[in-house]
């Protein structure tokens, strides 16, 4: 079992994915070990724009202005997903795995979120009561680390159901392998959030 899945057991946490140019690796990844179902809700591939748009609710604005392949996409795909699943953390991305480029970003180019409720920041453990909607209202950086039992979490402020935090990635390798480098990627993020989420700075913040 991963170190990630030991994490969201102690800590009764359930995990779900939004994915793109990744097609699906990032849930196989997850549910590969025997007992995943203890942990995975579930998970979506949007290949396209409009599946971005009316299963993950990401804004028609922000792939117009930053496109498929942007943090802002990846950050409002990772919300939605965390949102319409009803999981803890959610981990998202969207890229071009190659030959060509696209959008004009180049090839191996990979924006990966991971999105969090704020109670899982807080330390607390959650369970199926965790399906409150979330807003994808701009995210604010925040408070320090030490923060009282019911103070916002770290990077979290009074009031944000989620925080959320994108990483741009630039693999060197044929389609497969970036694919395969996206997907492993997504979930060493997302055991980062849960391990040490102060580490990651400032939660993005989306337009």
């Amino acid at each position: 079992m991963s170190k990630l899945h030991t994490l969201l057991r102690k800590r009764g946490l359930t995990v779900t994915c939004a994915e793109s140019c990744t097609g699906g690796l990032i849930a196989k990844l997850l549910t590969d070990p025997a007992g995943a179902s203890a942990v995975f809700r579930g998970s979506f591939v949007t290949y396209c724009n409009e599946m971005k748009a009316d299963l993950l609710g990401v804004r028609p604005e922000t792939l117009e202005r930053f496109g498929a392949v942007s943090p802002e996409t990846a950050c409002e795909m990772a919300i939605g997903a965390l949102s319409r699943v009803g999981a803890d953390v959610a981990v998202s991305a969207t890229g071009v795995a190659g030959p060509g480029e696209s959008e004009g970003k180049p090839v191996g180019t990979v924006c990966i979120a991971v999105a969090l409720r704020r109670e899982v920041l807080n330390g607390k453990a959650l369970t199926e009561s965790s399906n409150a909607p979330l807003r994808q209202d701009t995210l604010n950086g925040g408070t320090a680390d030490g923060a009282a039992p019911n103070a916002p979490a770290p990077g979290c402020p009074a009031g944000e159901p989620v925080c959320a935090w994108v990483k741009t990635y630039r693999f060197d390798g044929t389609r497969a392998m970036n694919r395969q480098f996206a997907a492993r990627a997504a979930l060493q993020l997302a055991q980062t959030s849960l391990e040490s989420p102060a580490s990651l700075g400032k939660p993005f913040q989306t337009a």
